[in-house]
């Protein structure tokens, strides 16, 4: 005989909604299931129904443009002022004031600035010359500039938690006082080209690698260069495993790292709120600096985006929190106009199962970077660095 005062569970029903939303130029749809549970009548029944808590709905496109920030940089999304990491923000008048935070680095050792600020006409900058980098595959060598962003001070400090945790990790590095969705953005100029390997590459979420780099956790996505006619994305969770992957996708050719030419470049690293995946957009600005060495808002455009689910290789998508870090090879030395790092609102992005680029929008997917980017890792620090600028 049944139990007619049985409970029973209201039933939750989804419908379609449809976010529309703009982000440096190209429009996207989120397709977003719509929890109306609240405004459907449950089934008459005998026994008591036990309710269930209706979903909100999804906020609308609401302010994705976030304004501009404090170095006077327009931001493509809010600022998360709730964050536990403080936004970073070059000081050009002293950009080593505190290097456990901000360092430029080769291994364990800190490579300064010059002399703190130079100028060029109204334009105000600071120099760093990088260090000599030789590479393990025996490649011709170059230098190398990584300018390094640790959030919490723990530029040298070996993480708590890799990409190799069960349950995933909500951060890797040795503190949750790190970046998690962020905006990174540089105003750069690369100096003359030494003929040897060239990369511009942003390594998001990562974790130091001493003492065991299969825990790295890191994954990059690189600009285009003399070398590399296209951005690209590699996994690199473990040093000496890089992958590359299909499906990044690019709406403008404008752009690319050129020798003693200054460009804006923005990095964008979302997590979606189900952690199933992390949306990354590349944006660029060709004309970056006024004519009165101010920052020049108007020209950001997203060239470049990726939605990062896991690969083969690395079936974890990288939705951890972790320092990141710009690592610029191949040049005599880099110029910084602008370096900081910013946590962000997600806006529609939080939401990336159901996201599409609009009808309408024309893209090109990109193949992976055509070399393997493990030949230009480093040997390890204690041999000698050769500096191709003092070569014969």
């Amino acid at each position: 005989m049944s139990n007619n005062n049985a409970s029973q569970e209201q039933k939750t029903h989804f419908a379609p909604q449809d976010v529309v939303f703009e982000s440096g130029g190209v429009k996207f749809i989120v397709h977003i299931g719509l929890d109306t549970s609240s405004v459907v009548n449950p089934p008459p029944g005998p026994g008591p129904i036990t309710p269930v808590t209706p979903i909100p709905p999804p906020p609308g496109p609401g302010p994705v443009e976030g304004g501009v920030a404090l170095d006077g940089v327009k931001m493509m999304f809010p600022e998360n002022k709730k964050a536990k990491a403080k936004p970073f923000f070059i000081n050009l008048n002293n950009p080593d004031e505190n290097n456990k935070i901000f360092a430029t680095t080769y291994g364990s050792k800190v490579y300064k600035f010059e002399k703190a600020p130079m100028k060029e006409g109204n334009i105000i900058f600071v120099r760093n010359n990088g260090a000599p980098q030789s590479y393990a595959s025996g490649a011709p060598p170059g230098k190398s500039c990584r300018f390094h962003i640790s959030a919490g001070g723990n530029i040298s400090t070996p993480g708590k938690h890799s990409w190799k945790d069960k349950p995933t990790p909500e951060f890797v590095t040795a503190s949750d006082v790190c970046f998690y969705s962020h905006e990174m953005t540089v105003i750069a100029r690369v100096g003359k080209a030494l003929g040897t390997h060239q990369s511009f590459a942003f390594k998001i979420n990562s974790r130091p690698d001493q003492p065991d780099d299969t825990l790295r956790s890191t994954i990059e996505y690189c600009m285009n260069n003399d070398q590399k006619k296209t951005p690209y994305v590699n996994y690199n969770y473990a040093h000496a495993g890089y992958a590359g992957v299909d499906g990044v996708k690019q709406y403008t050719a404008d752009g690319k790292i050129t020798p003693d030419k200054w460009i804006g470049v923005k990095l964008v690293f979302i997590i979606a709120d189900d952690k199933k995946s992390t949306w990354m957009g590349l944006y660029v600005n060709v004309d970056p600096i006024t004519a009165d060495g101010k920052p020049n808002n108007a020209g950001w455009k997203l060239k470049s985006e990726y939605t990062a689910k896991g690969i083969k290789e690395y079936p974890v998508p990288p939705v951890w929190g972790g320092d990141s870090y710009l690592r610029v090879d191949g040049y005599e030395h880099v110029d910084l106009f602008r370096f900081s790092q910013v946590e962000i609102e997600k806006g529609p992005l939080k939401f990336q199962e159901g996201l599409n680029v609009a009808p309408g929008i024309q893209f090109t997917l990109l193949p992976p970077v055509d070399e393997d980017p493990a030949k230009y890792n480093s040997p390890p620090e204690n041999q000698p660095q050769a500096d191709p600028t003092k070569t014969a």
